[in-house]
């Protein structure tokens, strides 16, 4: 909510590439710096945020920078209209993207303490909440790395065993 509404010029270090989100708009009230990953980076560039003063809301009542920030149900009811439009099923939703992102940050191999940090949470069981929505309770390593019983060949296992059953 209040992040991406109240997000000015101000709170976004190109040179860094960082977002400073201030206790006064951070969700938790806790301040906090995220790092601006590179797709958004470029697609903050390409669209001149450079151009614009630091008191401008990076998201304006039009669409983009301005004095005033966008309205507070705007993404939502725009993101439902395309969903729409698409007749994909109302279980999308506009928060569902950061979700989503979580899980494939994890699939990218990020850890669990980086993603917790990106989404602003204060502690992990609301991130493995996220996980577990996304992932469910699989582990690659678990299912790629558990060690073999000992004197069991896995390969004859294998080759031994009636899958037809």
């Amino acid at each position: 909510g209040d992040e991406m509404l109240k997000l000015q010029l101000r709170h976004v270090n190109l040179a860094a590439r960082t977002i400073h989100l201030s206790k006064a708009i951070a969700k938790k009230r806790v301040d906090r710096t995220i790092d601006i990953p590179d797709q958004m980076f470029r697609i903050l560039i390409s669209q001149g945020i450079h151009n614009f003063g630091k008191d401008m809301f990076i998201i304006g009542k039009w669409g983009r920078p301005g004095k005033e920030p966008i309205g507070y149900n705007t993404l939502r009811n725009r993101f439902n209209k395309i969903r729409d439009r698409l007749q994909l099923t109302d279980m999308y939703k506009w928060y569902s993207f950061k979700h989503t992102g979580a899980g494939k940050l994890l699939e990218s191999g990020a850890t669990i303490a980086e993603i917790m940090n990106q989404l602003g949470h204060i502690d992990i069981a609301s991130t493995y909440r996220y996980i577990r929505r996304h992932f469910g309770e699989r582990s690659e390593h678990i299912r790629t790395k558990f060690p073999d019983p000992p004197g069991l060949k896995i390969e004859e296992a294998i080759n031994e065993f009636d899958f037809s059953i």
